[in-house]
């Protein structure tokens, strides 16, 4: 093998260890690179095959070794949105686009993987609603995991804010991305507790940034209203 090979699925290599050589000399600095963004877990089927030199008698031994592919995590800046304050009587939803502003950045996204965005610290009685399907459907709540909204990237794409009534406080969002691997809870990723195995990390977290939240103050509406009487030709 040469550095570099790329291997089919069905692909098989040899390696011939002659008499007297270290299996680790030849074995020690082979290493294998998944596809590129692809954290799909994969097993080797392994055949050792001995065979005499004088008469070509052989023994075969056959074995697997699975392979735990990791997650790279994906990126996301701090951002900083404006809004205007919700008025008494108005529904003040404020539509924006925290992708974009997140500047969220996952290097390649693939099936082996799932990418969420974690909201929080939403000041009481804020509230922030996103769409079914990101950009269509109905508006909800998006789903609440220990404190935190869990938007998907299509809904992070399609958020709208309002702040509690005639409250026009500025405050800061902390956001976080958490990439998660897909093939987990595989029955071999039950492994012994001798130490001699472990598994690659399930879920990748971002470092948390904020978003920072300008309330535009608005005007509230005067309320006029009321009556007289008088006389005419005097004043009152």
């Amino acid at each position: 093998l040469s550095s570099g090979t790329i291997l089919a699925g069905s692909d098989t290599v040899a390696i011939t260890i002659s008499a007297g050589e270290d299996p680790a000399d030849l074995l020690g600095g082979l290493t294998i690179t998944p596809p590129a963004n692809d954290s799909t877990d994969f097993r080797l089927d392994l055949f050792a095959v001995t065979r005499e030199a004088s008469n070509g008698d052989e023994a075969v031994n056959t074995g697997s070794l699975f392979v735990d592919v990791g997650l790279n995590g994906a990126t996301i800046e701090n951002g900083a949105i404006t809004i205007s304050e919700r008025l008494h009587g108005q529904n003040g939803w404020n539509t924006v686009n925290l992708y974009s502003q997140l500047q969220v950045s996952l290097p390649t996204d693939h099936e082996s993987k799932t990418l969420e965005i974690h909201l929080w610290d939403l000041p009481a009685g804020a509230q922030i609603q996103v769409q079914a399907n990101g950009t269509s459907g109905s508006w909800g709540t998006p789903a609440v995991v220990d404190g935190k909204y869990v938007l998907t990237p299509e809904q992070l794409g399609n958020v709208r804010i309002r702040t509690a009534t005639n409250n026009d406080t500025d405050f800061t969002l902390k956001a976080q991305t958490v990439v998660r691997d897909v093939d987990v809870g595989e029955s071999w990723q039950t492994l012994p507790g001798d130490g001699l195995y472990d598994t690659a990390p399930d879920m990748v977290a971002s470092p948390v940034v904020d978003v920072v939240v300008t309330v535009r103050a608005l005007a509230d509406t005067a309320n006029l209203s009321g009556s007289g009487v008088g006389l005419e030709d005097h004043w009152f």
